[in-house]
């Protein structure tokens, strides 16, 4: 799939005039977004492992008078409605010598807090509740897409993993490490541990901000920029967050943890250490958060499988001004 429109989209709405997000804006209480990962996005012709990935999210920042904690600044819930899709190197693989990395799909649905201190530390709590297999939809998902929009044909779903329901946990925290003193360039330390029948593993990154930057407790970074009762102000920065994966199980790629393997179904070992770079933009002012970032990651795969490499698009809108 390559959809140009949503990068020059994005592309556009950076180009805005840089000073207007020195601005003070109004504040919001909750906001609703989405994220669109697509390797499409790199303009490469590609179309292979984590291809596609739709993220639907609602957050809303609880009124301080609930906040019982005077080390808390805010604590924000959040619910995400989501697909991913993975294929080998084509979704074309009308025999099995073309898969080198499973056909396979996980639809959840999940619910998070997240608390965030005075000092710009941060912890994270999420569970999901999902499937994996045929009934997460991702084969009917990209048979549509690519019917849509005139790309080639969808071959090798008869391969894709077994049927699997089951919870995913995952817990994270963010460390503030360091910052300039202008304010313009700061450095924070994010971990997160898996755990569940799906994903099992644990995250550790660093992430590099640099430009017109909020507190790490106010801002696109850690989806808090919401809640804030004076005025938000806006956001314009570039980012880096090169992040260890260290793979204790992946549905995607091992299959059911717990169901039996089908004739048909084609399954391969994770590695057990991946490393990515993410490096992208952030903007915000008023309403609108928008970012656009590429993700690059090393061999996931015991397999012929090579690196992967996708972009993120990310839009969400605010609502509900705080008085």
């Amino acid at each position: 799939m390559y959809p140009y429109k949503a990068l020059l989209f994005i592309l556009l709405l950076f180009s805005l005039d840089y000073s207007s997000v020195y601005s003070q804006n109004s504040s919001y209480r909750s906001e609703f977004g989405f994220i669109s990962d697509n390797d499409a996005y790199l303009a490469t012709g590609q179309d292979r492992y984590y291809t596609n990935g739709l993220f639907l999210n609602l957050r809303h920042a609880v009124s301080p008078a609930r906040i019982r904690s005077d080390k808390v600044f805010k604590n924000i819930w959040e619910f995400n409605v989501a697909q991913q899709m993975y294929n080998p190197k084509s979704g074309y693989a009308p025999t099995q010598r073309y898969v080198d990395r499973p056909f396979a799909g996980y639809l959840f649905g999940s619910y998070a807090r997240h608390w965030l201190f005075k000092n710009e530390n941060s912890i994270r709590a999420e569970i999901q509740i999902g499937t994996i297999g045929q009934h997460s939809l991702a084969d009917k998902g990209q048979e549509f897409y690519h019917h849509a929009f005139g790309f080639y044909n969808i071959d090798g779903w008869q391969y894709q993993i077994e049927n699997e329901i089951g919870i995913n946990t995952k817990v994270s925290y963010l460390l503030k490490l360091t910052e300039s003193k202008n304010k313009k360039l700061d450095l924070s330390l994010p971990f997160s541990a898996h755990l569940g029948n799906y994903f099992s593993g644990l995250d550790m990154s660093a992430l590099f901000r640099m430009g017109k930057i909020n507190p790490l407790n106010n801002s696109v970074a850690t989806n808090s920029s919401i809640g804030n009762e004076g005025k938000y102000k806006g956001e314009f920065y570039f980012f880096l967050k090169p992040r260890l994966n260290w793979v204790a199980y992946n549905a995607t790629i091992s299959g059911s943890m717990f169901n039996p393997k089908s004739d048909n179904e084609i399954t391969f070992d994770s590695r057990p250490l991946v490393f990515a770079q993410e490096a992208g933009l952030a903007y915000a002012k008023e309403r609108w958060n928008l970012g656009f970032s590429l993700t690059f990651k090393t061999k996931e795969i015991e397999s012929s499988a090579k690196a992967h490499q996708y972009g993120s698009v990310r839009v969400a809108y605010k609502f509900g001004k705080n008085l």
